[in-house]
């Protein structure tokens, strides 16, 4: 769900790489196409985070073209997006889920920090008491 965005990425005159994330209203650029990538990930993070701090809902991913660069968001940011994202959607607050946790608001403040190193178990510990299931895809590098 919030694991992969596109990225729509278009080489400039000088060389360097334009970078649009379609459906999220980011841009930025790099350059070299490595360095376009990293840096349309750094944006997406930025943006989400910006999501959060701002009580909105995390906007699903567009459809992937195939062959389309992407911007792949580390496993722990994908959890927290859907613990965030979920507990949105059930109107529960940090201190009811804390409470179902047997744990202080602060860890749960915690668990929605894109910066903060939680402990993935934690939040699908978390996820399950709001009847969500984790599943993980290793997949190629391109």
């Amino acid at each position: 769900m919030f694991s992969k965005y596109p990225l729509h990425i278009e080489q400039q005159k000088d060389g360097s790489f334009f970078i649009d994330l379609p459906g999220i209203e980011g841009v930025t650029e790099g350059a070299t196409m490595k360095e376009a990538i990293a840096e349309g990930l750094h944006c997406l993070i930025t943006i989400l985070r910006g999501y959060i701090q701002n009580r909105e809902d995390i906007p699903p991913a567009p459809i992937i073209k195939p062959g389309q660069p992407v911007a792949i968001l580390p496993p722990l940011m994908v959890v927290k997006l859907g613990l965030y994202q979920a507990m949105k959607d059930q109107g529960v607050t940090r201190v009811e889920l804390a409470k179902q946790l047997g744990a202080s608001e602060n860890t749960v403040r915690r668990m929605l920090d894109l910066d903060h190193k939680s402990h993935i178990g934690s939040i699908v510990e978390a996820l399950s008491i709001l009847d969500k299931q984790v599943t993980v895809e290793v997949i190629d590098v391109i």
